[in-house]
């Protein structure tokens, strides 16, 4: 039996028990059954939409995998991994460093340096 089936169940004994709802337990047990209900209602919704989304995602997972499947090949080997560009990188680009700027902020205590040195 699913929830709001039995919410409804419950709610339909309370009604059969003829229970009187002006008294505090009454009401009480009124709004506790009103709450069950709306809860079941709410519960049942974010099924549905829990289950939509699981089909939107896996007719999305479906489709990736076809766009793999173009790009990459059925089994995967069609595709070069090597990249072209990285033939382009030079390592003598990284020694940028060792010339100065002549700039106070990163020479200026260079040039000290070499002064308290003599």
């Amino acid at each position: 039996m699913d929830l709001e089936k039995k919410a409804s169940y419950i709610k339909g004994l309370m009604e059969g028990m003829k229970f009187n709802t002006e008294t505090d337990e009454g009401k009480l047990l009124k709004n506790i059954v009103e709450l069950l209900d709306e809860l079941s209602s709410s519960v049942a919704e974010l099924e549905d939409v829990t289950d939509e989304l699981g089909d939107y995602v896996a007719e999305i997972d479906e489709s990736l995998s076809e766009i793999e499947d173009d790009f990459y090949g059925e089994d995967g080997r069609d595709f070069d991994y090597e990249d072209e560009d990285d033939d382009d990188y030079d390592e003598d680009d990284d020694d940028d460093d060792d010339e100065c700027c002549d700039c106070e902020c990163c020479c200026g205590d260079a040039e000290e340096d070499d002064v308290e040195d003599e």
